[in-house]
């Protein structure tokens, strides 16, 4: 083999390496941030599931003279990462937290007519109360479930 050909054999191994290497650390990047993504996703999952326990454990307890309002930090957080659920957990888990809002929005709003000494908000916040009570059970098994099945 002349020496014209040796160079080109090995500027093409060169180059066929190079693109191989630059290959497989893009799939090795990739497959990072999914796996990083999945398990914020968990996490985030997970986060909501002690705030709906939580917020379940609220709804069990029994009514005070002040109306108590939900706990939302974890969906305020983790919203984002929601979007990644199946669509009916997804949807579920909306439908709850439109619930919790609209009852600390009534909680907000008893608040404030109590200092005129009115609260009229009793009845309504104990109709969503129930509501999301009974909501929230479902959501919680449905979202053990999927996570069960993921392996967590």
């Amino acid at each position: 083999m002349e020496w014209w050909q040796q160079l080109i054999l090995s500027l093409v191994t060169l180059l066929l390496g190079a693109f191989l290497g630059y290959f497989l650390t893009r799939l090795g990047a990739k497959q990072e941030r999914i796996s990083r993504a999945a398990k914020k996703l968990d996490e985030a999952v997970c986060g909501i599931l002690v705030e709906l326990e939580t917020n379940l454990k609220l709804t069990e307890s029994p009514s005070q003279k002040r109306l108590v309002p939900f706990v939302t930090s974890m969906w305020e957080m983790n919203k984002g990462e929601i979007i990644r659920l199946p669509k009916e957990l997804k949807d579920a888990l909306y439908q709850v937290y439109v619930e919790i809002g609209i009852a600390n929005n009534l909680v907000e709003a008893d608040i404030h007519q109590l200092k005129y000494g009115l609260g009229y908000y009793n009845g309504s916040y104990k109709e969503k109360k129930n509501s999301i009570a009974e909501k929230s059970k479902q959501v919680i098994k449905d979202l053990e479930d999927w996570l069960r099945k993921r392996g967590k």
